[in-house]
């Protein structure tokens, strides 16, 4: 189950020292859901398919520039 941290570049660099985090991790994702497919639910479980992990954090951070 895959997450993404970051769309905003600046906050990568700033709280995970890396550039270009938002690329990547979306071509990642990507070739997930292209392996897998969409999500299959059979009987209230999931079977098959991809599901991502969205973290909302308090006051939008670090979502958003400070």
């Amino acid at each position: 189950m895959p997450d993404i941290k970051y769309v905003d570049e600046a906050m990568a660099r700033k709280y995970s020292l890396v550039t270009d985090y938002y690329a990547v991790a979306k071509a990642a994702v990507k070739e997930m859901h292209r392996q897998v497919g969409d999500l299959l639910v059979e009987d209230d479980v999931a079977v098959r398919g991809l599901i991502i992990r969205h973290l909302v954090l308090p006051d939008g951070w670090p979502a958003r520039p400070r």
